[in-house]
């Protein structure tokens, strides 16, 4: 109806316009021409008594004025007054059927410069009295005499203005009645059509694309009705409806909200009913700050602000808050939605993946992972035992010697004593072989305590040839009894590295250990044959920034076949009961976790080469690093 109403409001306003106009133009127009009938009147009057009078009032014949001066306004009703002046010296003055004589002329009857006839409306103060005043001058042979005044009452004006108002207002309202009526046929006439397009478009608002218009007004209004039937027909085939995308929308899986730029929520759908446990009802309307714990609040304000400038909001991980007051862990991504017409943000789409599962998940793989790293520790921690049990009997045999050295210092000291030539030189030079003995087995056990202690994964600077040293310190004795010559090519350039020296002397126990079980197989079957291992350390500066040990030994070798597998856990060529299988497999790891590299760079019949390369990095880069 606002259509019809606007019409029939613009007509109307047209009607009275126009009847405004005419009705002050027809009443200025009558005003004139009443007034220019008083002003004739006057005039006419005026002139009458002047030619009449004008040898009366040079002669002075007052009597004659009097006479003839009341024949001739007996036909003026609405006279209000004559008045006869002689230059300024004297007035004879006619006022409702009286005469009265003045000596002096009043100058409020002046008008103009007196030569000239004129007239005017002024308030007299003779009839006290709005009058029509008119002046006309009296000539006698073309010399000025005097004046005659006329004045005419306005009340016969005033009381026709009145009528004419009124049969004016009359007809003013007749046609504004007769005028709103033909406004309103005419605005309903004309609005019909076009309410009946907005009834149609209002349909296809709402998403009835089977909605068309049916005109037959013969006119461009029809044209215009038809050309919307055509674009809706349009519409069908290549678009789609609004309750089609609120179906999809409705059964997305993910949260979807839209807010606006007040952030306020407008739209939700129902992945987001179920996934915070509020109904729309609830939250549309609402702040987005219900549904967003308080510390991400204006984060979460700034990045949509800063998406709105231009800036892209990639998936992000945040939290939504639900109706019971917990925290979904949620990964959403946002867009701003802008207007096609002048490219402004209207809103934001906010879309959220419940991530409460994911989080679970990576918390048990995070937990089974540090049980893994547990297990890994406790393995190495087994390797470390194992080869102690192996090393068991060369240990002995290290602290047997020193132990032998001891004893025999001791007895000589006792049988010099007794045959008393025990000299203080003797004695000081016992004393150092005691204690020169007695400090290596000091080191050998502190060192077995050292390597046997449970590893904390804390990486410090590492020299290379120092665990090699070590390494040899447990099993060099063992290696001699077995007629096994060791070769060390310990480079002196080989910078500091960061790493875990046991795990690392473990490694290179293991490798020593499986060169010894190789050339002893080798040995058994050769009675001539003799054992060597060669150990050699090699800084790789500046190609690899590495450094390198090769382990060597002409023991049996290795096959093709197990080439590929010696790393894999369990898995030995040894015989039952002589190897796990799990040597390797520990190094392995302990290298991987040091950022290193081990394999088989040579491996034939009498000689197999293995190669360590460990990087050289800053202690902030491998500090730490669990073991993979």
């Amino acid at each position: 109806m606002g259509i019809l109403k606007h019409t029939f409001k613009m007509i109307m306003t047209i009607i009275l316009i126009i009847i405004t106009v005419f009705a002050g133009l027809t009443l200025i127009r009558q005003d004139a021409v009443i007034m220019k009938v008083v002003e004739n009147q006057a005039q006419s009057l005026s002139v009458s008594v002047a030619r009449v009078n004008q040898d009366a009032m040079v002669s002075s014949d007052y009597g004659f004025i009097v006479e003839n001066t009341l024949t001739l306004i007996q036909r003026i009703p609405n006279l209000a007054y004559v008045i006869m002046t002689k230059e300024d010296r004297f007035a004879l003055i006619h006022i409702k059927e009286r005469w009265e004589q003045r000596s002096t002329v009043d100058p409020s009857w002046k008008m103009g410069d007196g030569t000239k006839e004129c007239g005017d409306i002024i308030y007299s103060d003779l009839v006290k009295a709005n009058v029509f005043h008119y002046a006309f001058p009296v000539k006698f042979s073309e010399v000025p005499w005097g004046h005659v005044y006329v004045g005419i009452s306005l009340k016969s004006f005033y009381r026709d203005r009145q009528e004419m108002y009124l049969m004016m207002l009359c007809l003013t309202l007749l046609c504004i009645g007769f005028g709103a009526v033909l406004a309103y046929f005419f605005s309903r006439r004309l609005t019909r059509p076009i309410l009946a397009l907005e009834e149609v478009t209002r349909r296809i608002a709402k998403g009835d694309l089977t909605a068309t218009v049916n005109l037959s007004t013969h006119d461009e209004i029809q044209h215009l009705a038809v050309s919307f039937n055509t674009m809706t027909e349009k519409l069908k085939v290549i678009t789609v409806s609004k309750n089609y995308m609120n179906n999809i929308i409705q059964n997305m899986n993910d949260s979807l909200i839209v807010i606006n730029q007040k952030f306020d929520i407008e739209t939700i759908n129902i992945a987001t009913e179920r996934l915070l446990g509020y109904s729309s009802e609830q939250l549309l309307g609402q702040p987005v700050n219900m549904i967003l714990p308080e510390p991400m609040v204006s984060d979460f304000f700034n990045n949509l602000k800063h998406m709105a400038n231009g800036k892209i909001l990639f998936p992000k991980e945040s939290n939504y808050l639900t109706k019971d007051g917990a925290c979904i862990p949620i990964l959403f991504s946002a867009t701003a939605m802008r207007e096609s017409s002048d490219h402004e943000y209207i809103a934001y789409l906010l879309l959220a993946l419940n991530i409460k599962e994911k989080k679970e998940t990576e918390h048990a793989l995070k937990s089974a992972y540090l049980k893994l790293q547990q297990t890994q520790s406790q393995l190495i921690q087994s390797g470390k035992l194992a080869s102690i049990g192996e090393l068991a009997a060369g240990v002995a045999h290290e602290l047997n010697q020193p132990l032998m050295v001891i004893r025999t210092a001791a007895q000589y000291m006792k049988r010099a004593q007794e045959k008393k030539k025990l000299t203080i030189d003797d004695v000081a030079e016992l004393n150092e072989t005691v204690e020169k003995n007695t400090r290596r087995m000091m080191n050998i056990i502190n060192h077995l305590r050292a390597f046997s202690r449970q590893s904390m994964n804390e990486f410090t600077r590492v020299n290379v040839n120092q665990v090699v040293e070590d390494a040899f310190l447990l099993i060099s004795e063992q290696l001699r009894l077995r007629n096994i010559q060791v070769k060390k090519n310990l480079a002196t350039d080989i910078p500091d590295i960061y790493g875990d020296q046991h795990q690392l002397e473990q490694v290179i126990l293991n490798l020593l250990t499986n060169s010894r079980d190789a050339i002893l197989a080798q040995t058994d079957s050769c009675e001539n044959c003799s054992g060597m291992i060669t150990i050699t350390t090699q800084s790789l500066k500046p190609e690899d920034d590495a450094v390198a040990i090769f382990v060597k030994d002409n023991g049996i070798g290795i096959n093709e076949t197990s080439l590929d597998k010696i790393f894999d856990p369990f898995y030995t060529t040894k015989d039952v009961g002589k190897g796990t299988g799990l040597g390797l497999s520990i190094s392995y790891g302990i290298i991987k976790a040091h950022h290193g590299h081990i394999r088989v760079i040579h491996s034939e019949k009498n000689e197999t080469v293995f190669s360590i390369k460990l990087p050289v990095k800053e202690e902030s880069e491998i500090r730490d690093i669990p073991l993979k």
